[in-house]
């Protein structure tokens, strides 16, 4: 055990000098205390995060699409799986990009107006004299104000099933996000995110009882102190908002001091969270150090962004997973691009079972940039290896996939914002050692401006070939916003698969009428009707939401 702590110290100091010996280049970073996450993938009308339930994501979320601290876009959250989303554009300024951020924090309407610190600095600022500060006024500097912001909602949905096969239920979800601003006068922050899940079903679907445990979710309970007046910056608790996506989620502390000319170093210490029960409980150790360096920290059109960590989670007999995360982002003038990428390093146990000292477990690069002031391109390659923990050693080789995945996409998107745009995609995907490829093709049409203000239409059809089976999916949407922010949506999709190992084809076809409305006092509701009709899913849905923001 004295080894193997001595190796990761080493390998995290290792990681520090890497990261001091790239200070010739540069970074450019987005600051705020909003949740982030990746975007994906674009396609023709849907985006597609790098994020999901696991992340307390859900259905009917909305986020902002942020670059270079201006919102761009924002989504809503149609599908969500365990560790990803896909999004319909509600609005769209500019077109949104593989590796743009999307911001959410359960509030997102705009922060209240700031406090002016004084009469007389306010007199100053009015007729263009320089502020007045406590230096020369004798007057010291007014606290700013504590904030509180946040959102709780309350879903209801629905399921009748029509195939006899007694899949109904009903399923009431509510959600709070809170966060405390400037608390007591001084930059320190609170947050909570969590999330309760009930389902009624009316049948015995398989192993049904397995699916209904564990959705009742406490994402964050945190505090972060971060004045730019300081030369560090704190957070403590349950974090579920970190520097860089390479360290997660954490029971813990973690810090970080600003050395000097864009150079920053950090480290963290806790224990791995267990997200799969409501409440704190964690199981084993998780520490680490990384460093940062950026340039161009205002934004603009050239920067470059790194991140560097060294990693390790400790189990009950030891190191359970031990590895270094790099994350870099560079801008140059039209042209964007982003990485990131986990190295394992296997010792003792890990490497046999793994037969493999060094393992590439992710990577994922993307680069979009202008090729005209109407035409964007966008090419993004993904890379990913399962990879063995204490929780997973001991399954059997032959059940647990060791083989790696690559994949391979390429975007062209024709047209500005708010008038008629063309989009063209295609992709592959393959898996080691096996000679079949998956492969799409997509296009689509969509005008965020038809005519009316306000008045969306589009439209996609993709094409797409895997070893099991080959098939199209079409979607049609068409949605007017209104002053207020109220909203209505209608929506007709279908999807044809064709399983030729079966010789069977399944059709299923879907249509949905959907709203949103600003009431007063920070009230909004939302709700929806769907039918699907097809061979494999038959029956009507509804849902229907309330939420308030404060």
């Amino acid at each position: 055990m004295t080894s193997h702590r001595a190796t990761s110290l080493v390998r995290l100091l290792l990681v520090l000098l890497i990261g001091c010996a790239v200070l010739a280049t540069g970074v450019s970073q987005t600051e705020g205390g909003s949740t982030t996450f990746n975007v994906r993938y674009r396609s023709a009308d849907t985006v597609y995060l790098e994020a999901g339930r696991s992340a307390g994501l859900s259905v009917g979320d909305r986020l902002e699409i942020v670059r270079d601290d201006e919102v761009v876009a924002r989504i809503e959250i149609v599908f969500v799986s365990e560790h990803s989303s896909s999004c319909k554009i509600l609005m769209e300024q500019q077109a949104i990009e593989t590796g743009d951020q999307a911001r959410f924090d359960g509030d997102l309407s705009p922060p209240p107006p700031p406090v002016a610190d004084s009469s007389a600095e306010a007199a100053g600022a009015a007729t263009g004299a320089a502020t007045v500060t406590s230096a020369t006024s004798g007057q010291r500097r007014r606290r700013p104000k504590t904030r509180l912001s946040g959102s709780f909602t309350v879903d209801w949905e629905n399921f009748t099933d029509q195939t006899g096969r007694g899949w109904d239920y009903d399923r009431l979800q509510t959600r709070l996000s809170v966060r405390v601003r400037d608390i007591g006068g001084i930059p320190l922050v609170f947050r909570m995110r969590m999330r309760t899940v009930e389902w009624d079903r009316a049948g015995d679907v398989g192993d049904l009882e397995s699916l209904q445990k564990n959705r009742n979710r406490l994402y964050e309970v945190s505090f972060t102190y971060d004045s730019p007046q300081d030369r560090f910056s704190v957070s403590g608790g349950r974090l579920g908002t970190s520097p860089f996506v390479g360290i997660g989620y954490l029971d813990g502390v973690l810090g970080q001091v600003r050395v000097g000319g864009g150079f920053d170093v950090g480290g963290f210490y806790g224990a791995l969270p267990v997200m799969e029960e409501f409440g704190i409980d964690n199981a084993g150790a998780k520490y680490g150090a990384y460093t940062r360096y950026r340039t161009n920290r205002g934004g603009g059109p050239r920067g470059f962004e790194l991140y560097l960590a060294g990693i390790r989670e400790d189990g009950e007999e030891g190191v359970s997973r031990e590895y270094a995360a790099l994350e870099l982002r560079y801008r140059a003038g039209r042209w964007t691009y982003s990485q990131h990428s986990e190295i394992d390093f296997n010792q003792d146990w890990r490497e046999e079972v793994s037969e493999s000292s060094v393992q590439l477990s992710n990577l994922a690069l993307a680069a979009s940039g202008k090729l005209s002031s109407a035409t964007r391109l966008i090419l993004s390659y993904d890379r990913n290896q399962r990879y063995y923990t204490e929780d997973t050693r001991f399954i059997p080789k032959d059940l647990f996939d060791l083989f790696w995945r690559q994949g391979l996409r390429a975007r062209l998107q024709i047209g500005r914002p708010g008038r008629l745009q063309v989009s063209v995609d295609a992709g592959a995907r393959e898996r080691q050692d096996d000679p079949d490829k998956t492969f799409t093709v997509g296009a689509g049409v969509y005008d965020s401006n038809v005519g009316i203000q306000g008045l969306y239409l589009g439209g996609s059809l993709s094409l797409f070939s895997n070893p099991m089976t080959d098939g199209f999916m079409g979607n049609f949407r068409a949605a007017k916003t209104f002053r207020g922010g109220h909203e209505v949506s209608f929506v007709l999709g279908a999807l044809a698969q064709e399983y030729s190992e079966f010789n069977r084809d399944m059709t299923t076809a879907w249509a949905r009428i959907g709203g949103w409305v600003e009431l007063p006092a920070r009230l909004f509701v939302r709700g929806g009707l769907e039918y699907n009709a097809g061979d494999d899913l038959e029956g009507g849905r509804i849902n229907l939401g309330v939420g308030y923001r404060f």
